[in-house]
């Protein structure tokens, strides 16, 4: 995790992260000057601080970090969409799916009446194992740290998304805290990509592929060709469906699965 910068701003958030191992640092200290902490050109940024609102200090690192060229999650773009409450309304189709409101269902019905359900998700993920299709839509739509979706019931057999908002560490409840850890350690360390003998490439691009599908767009021929050149003057790795959770790591995503 050696390229990942952790972001706190508080004293006593610094101290949790770090008690599990992970070298977080003050806000402070990296808006100082991306060298005062030994950051790279291809670092990327969890941005941990409590603040995420616009023209607040967690959003003008941020805004930073994408200055300095330095992924980072959340984006500022994620950060302006979970504050348009419009914006989250037009994508709660996504959210609404029948199996969905099936899973939904079964999940409140395990307390009588209830008629909102909040979940938590860290990094596409739940402690509700049977609710983690909603998580990964979730992380997908709005790829951020910590996100609390919240539900309410419409009628007797329908759910609607009410909203979508971006957590903080204070936020995190005292049960869930191992789960976090172990969420944020999986998102970086599954993220490494493979060393590179080249200079790092100015851009990064996913290309989306199904090696399952038999009439796919491009056959392997034509995948491996587009690589060999790409490689040229990008940074191109093969995704499938199930790495989804990654696309926000990338500048451009070439589709070739039906």
């Amino acid at each position: 995790m050696s390229n990942w910068i952790f972001l706190a701003e508080e004293k006593k958030d610094l101290d949790w992260l770090n008690k599990h191992g992970l070298k977080a640092i003050h806000l402070d200290d990296y808006l100082t000057g991306p060298n005062a902490h030994g950051a790279k050109k291809n670092s990327q940024v969890i941005n941990l601080c409590r603040s995420s609102k616009y023209l607040s200090i967690g959003y003008y690192a941020s805004l930073l970090a994408e200055a300095r060229g330095h992924k980072n999650i959340p984006s500022v773009r994620t950060q302006l969409d979970v504050s348009r409450k419009g914006l989250i309304r037009l994508r709660s189709e996504l959210l609404e799916s029948s199996r969905i409101k099936k899973l939904l269902d079964a999940q409140a019905l395990k307390i009588e009446g209830q008629t909102r359900f909040e979940l938590n998700v860290y990094f596409g993920g739940s402690i509700y194992s049977e609710l983690n299709e909603i998580a990964r839509l979730a992380f997908d739509e709005f790829p951020a740290p910590m996100l609390k979706v919240i539900f309410k019931r419409r009628s007797a057999k329908e759910w609607a998304l009410d909203d979508v908002r971006l957590m903080s560490l204070a936020k995190l409840p005292k049960e869930e805290e191992q789960f976090f850890i172990e969420r944020l350690t999986r998102f970086t360390t599954q993220r490494k990509r493979k060393t590179r003998t080249k200079a790092p490439a100015r851009f990064d691009l996913a290309i989306l592929v199904n090696p399952e599908e038999k009439l796919a767009p491009s056959d392997e021929g034509a995948i491996k060709k587009f690589e060999r050149i790409g490689k040229s003057q990008l940074y191109v790795e093969r995704i499938e469906r199930k790495d989804y959770q990654r696309i926000s790591e990338f500048d451009a995503l070439f589709i070739r699965e039906i």
